[in-house]
């Protein structure tokens, strides 16, 4: 996807508001599946909005590279200049918002803008969520839904950022806007911080019989939904690791934890104070007590060079990381650690039908997906306990 293909649906957002003047970005990182529009004529605030949005550090260097190029030789076209006369910026910042710039999010049916207005005299930055699909929008009213819960209980309130508005614009999609969080940190090592929002997460469950518990009803009911989606291989293998799951845990009372749904390091700011975390659409209530913390180490592995093998030795070095993190944050007769395995396999699932359903389809090319049902095939590899799985010709997602 290039960003001709999203503006058609750029062009669509529009409010009730009457503009009283038109709006100008330049377009960056174009050719890419996920642009970034930066406001014209103000060269401090879109490098601002490189280091805001960007992660990689290769890429920022090359969008600051660019942007001054451009701003050097103007005349060259080098980044496309883009006009919109009734982009609904009012609504979501109040008349007089200037400078915004727009990042586009992942393509797909839950595609999103996210758009930062910049600190203005006593004003703190703002950032806003904005749905780009009618697929999209429940997602972004589930966040401010969990924002406001979250916010009214003292024990998590402090670790997200503050929802100042929400609605839907009179085009039909969703929006909403928070506070901008603190200047802060990424990393990719899980320390005390992280550990500090888990706990604040788990203290929020109570054990009860995990054949019974949410987590498992809304895996059961989400696989039930895409086996038409699947092939008889790929149907079989699901098949195989709920039963397999179910036979684990059958009995054992464990606890369903609120859960933020994709706990990844690029959705934590760290700051010397606190941990922030944000991006709060996925939150789950009774979830898998070890799944945020399996999400934060696997996603970005699996998300990152080829070169990076997520093997048997690593999975099973994780799976005894998850059990020696559970032993301390539930107890060690809590039952968790001795369960990792099997809630690594249900966190696998989990993960594999969502990206299913909210897709539409069986997308075994995607990283992610491709991973995680090789994962999920040589389970024997990794999980002692795990029944021998098929084969990986008959699944057909390669070696």
């Amino acid at each position: 996807m290039s960003f001709e293909e999203v503006w058609p649906r750029l062009t669509a957002l529009r409010s009730s508001e009457s503009p009283d003047r038109t709006l100008a970005w330049k377009v960056l990182y174009g050719r890419r599946p996920q642009p970034l529009l930066l406001p014209v004529a103000d060269g401090r605030r879109g490098r601002a909005a490189i280091r805001f949005f960007v992660r990689s550090r290769r890429w920022r260097w090359w969008g600051r590279l660019l942007l001054s190029i451009d701003r050097w030789m103007p005349d060259a076209g080098l980044l496309p200049e883009v006009h919109i006369d009734h982009f609904p910026v009012a609504t979501l910042f109040g008349e007089g918002a200037a400078s915004t710039s727009i990042y586009v999010g992942s393509p797909g049916p839950l595609q999103k803008l996210t758009i930062m207005c910049p600190r203005h005299l006593d004003e703190p930055a703002r950032v806003a969520k904005v749905s780009l699909h009618a697929s999209a929008d429940r997602a972004v009213a589930r966040e401010a839904e969990w924002l406001r819960m979250l916010a009214a209980t003292p024990s998590t309130a402090g670790f997200v950022p503050r929802l100042l508005d929400d609605g839907t614009f009179s085009c039909g999609r969703r929006y909403l806007v928070m506070c901008a969080l603190p200047d802060g940190t990424t990393s990719l090592h899980f320390g005390h911080q992280h550990r500090a929002f888990l706990a604040a997460l788990a203290d929020k469950g109570r054990s009860e019989n995990w054949t019974v518990t949410t987590a498992v009803q809304r895996l059961h009911e989400r696989v039930r939904v895409v086996r038409c989606l699947l092939g008889d291989g790929h149907r079989q293998l699901f098949e195989d690791g709920l039963e397999e799951v179910e036979a684990a845990l059958a009995g054992r009372s464990l606890p369903g934890c609120l859960l933020h749904g994709d706990f990844a390091p690029w959705n934590v700011r760290l700051t010397p104070e606190r941990v922030y975390v944000f991006d709060w659409e996925y939150a789950q209530s009774r979830g898998n007590p070890l799944q945020d913390f399996l999400h934060f180490h696997l996603m970005p592995r699996v998300l990152q060079s080829r070169r990076t093998r997520v093997g048997p030795a690593y999975m099973r070095a994780l799976v005894q990381r998850a059990a020696d993190y559970a032993a301390a944050a539930f107890g060690a007769d809590g039952g968790v650690a001795e369960a990792a395995g099997p809630l690594t396999i249900h966190y696998l699932l989990d993960t594999v039908s969502f990206y299913v359903e909210a897709s539409g389809y069986m997308d075994a090319r995607h990283p992610v997906m491709r991973a995680y049902l090789t994962l999920l095939e040589r389970r024997h590899a990794w999980l002692p306990n795990a029944a021998e799985p098929l084969s990986v010709e008959r699944i057909g997602y390669g070696r």
